[in-house]
């Protein structure tokens, strides 16, 4: 199984309405879970853009980012269970984007370490170099 910051059965918690079964439902389990795994992925990728080193190991920001898969999640899954009512997903989806962007913006304090090889960790492609190719020792 592919990993999320969240299980199936938190995202069922937040959509009663809505069933998920192994066959016979749209969305299956199955793709259920892909569509938490790509959120996920996502997510990952918001977080390496900022500079933060992964896997997440801090509680904290665990729980925070099991909320924002959560959103994402409840998205996706209301998009494949109502594909000609995109309003029904409406608000997961900008709480989804929302807590996107404020990991992008970085305004939402994580306690996550960061890499220090990152592009985003400081790297500044207009700075002057140290060294050029011609400096004289």
């Amino acid at each position: 199984m592919t990993f999320a910051y969240c299980l199936l059965e938190e995202v069922n918690n937040w959509l009663p309405s809505v069933t998920i079964a192994a066959s016979g439902t749209q969305p299956t389990i199955a793709q259920a879970e892909a569509i938490m795994a790509d959120v996920a992925a996502e997510i990952d990728g918001e977080l390496r853009g900022r500079g933060y080193s992964l896997p997440v190991t801090d509680e904290q920001t665990l729980a925070y980012l099991k909320t924002v898969n959560v959103y994402g999640a409840c998205a996706g899954i209301l998009h494949a269970k109502f594909p000609t009512e995109p309003a029904f997903a409406q608000d997961w989806e900008a709480r989804y984007q929302n807590a996107l962007q404020a990991i992008r913006a970085g305004t939402t304090a994580l306690d996550q370490g960061r890499s220090s090889s990152s592009v985003a960790s400081g790297f500044d492609p207009e700075a002057e170099p140290i060294v050029t190719r011609d400096q004289e020792f």
